[in-house]
């Protein structure tokens, strides 16, 4: 749904990583990684579970930070530093499940929960008649329209799949990330 347009002004590379080195505990998740992905790019990371993908991504989102260590650097969108509110309007992540298979929410509910970052909506969330609007568009563009007011327990894993692609792609994001089992997909 972004066209060339969404690169304008835009710094590039999207991302860039230089000698990372992410530890999730005591494990050594990402090792002297160095990443480069200019604009327009669509990358794919093969590998077996286990091997950093999903710590790439978190990475990238600002969700896990490298080791401080002279050299190492991280880059999205050509800037070090984020609120990560900002930077997860930009990025469009389509994780696992988003944890809304273990909520009783409807497929027009998890995609509204994007607009606040959360799993569901809550009664502090104001949801205007816009979010109403981008949502139905959404859920149209991606042909599932239907599974709108179906709870997400009740949908095949391809119907929730694309519910979180629309949930992602809420805030009209510059690039887009989904990953599964063994490879993780990045759509600049």
């Amino acid at each position: 749904m972004t066209g060339d347009a969404a690169w304008e002004g835009l710094p590039a590379p999207l991302v860039d990583l230089r000698h990372v080195t992410v530890r999730r505990g005591a494990h050594v998740a990402l090792h002297d990684v160095s990443l480069t992905i200019p604009g327009g790019e669509h990358v794919a990371i093969l590998g077996p579970n286990g091997s950093g993908k999903s710590t790439l991504i978190k990475t990238i989102c600002q969700e896990c930070y490298p080791l401080p260590e002279e050299g190492s650097s991280v880059a999205v969108f050509g800037r070090q530093r984020w609120n990560a509110a900002e930077l997860r309007k930009l990025l469009g992540i389509v994780a696992q499940d988003a944890g809304v298979s273990s909520r009783p929410i409807t497929g027009r509910e998890a995609v509204l929960s994007g607009f606040f970052s959360s799993v569901g909506l809550w009664p502090h969330h104001r949801v205007t008649a816009a979010m109403q609007e981008r949502t139905a568009e959404l859920l149209e563009w991606l042909e599932v329209a239907h599974l709108g007011e179906r709870r997400i327990a009740e949908m095949s894993s391809g119907e929730v799949r694309r519910i979180l692609i629309a949930r992602a792609l809420v805030h009209d994001p510059r690039a887009c990330a989904s990953w599964r089992t063994r490879a993780l997909l990045l759509f600049w």
